[in-house]
């Protein structure tokens, strides 16, 4: 596997939310209690003049598969943005 992996990117109008998988953890002897496993990444954040980033970020690849999910069946998108909030908070809440 090619490391690294763009987990997604969210782009829009002058801000940006970015996840890359840098390092699969226990891959693929151990799973998360998140689902799938646990991953070590890069967090990039762009709103206006703002930015945050950081080279060490931890999560579970279970959480992307919901976000996936959740983001593929809304059909309202004040849904998807409220959707969108509550798993970018599980996955920071570490």
């Amino acid at each position: 596997m090619n490391l690294p992996i763009r987990a997604f990117c969210l782009n829009g109008y002058n801000e940006k939310i970015e996840l890359q998988i840098t390092e699969l953890l226990g891959f693929p002897d151990n799973t998360s209690y998140e689902g799938g496993y646990d991953v070590r990444g890069t967090l990039h954040i762009e709103v206006g003049c703002y930015t945050v980033h950081t080279d060490n970020f931890y999560f579970a690849t279970g959480v992307l598969y919901r976000l996936d999910w959740q983001l593929l069946f809304r059909q309202n998108y004040s849904e998807q943005e409220i959707s969108l909030r509550k798993y970018f908070v599980s996955i920071m809440n570490i």
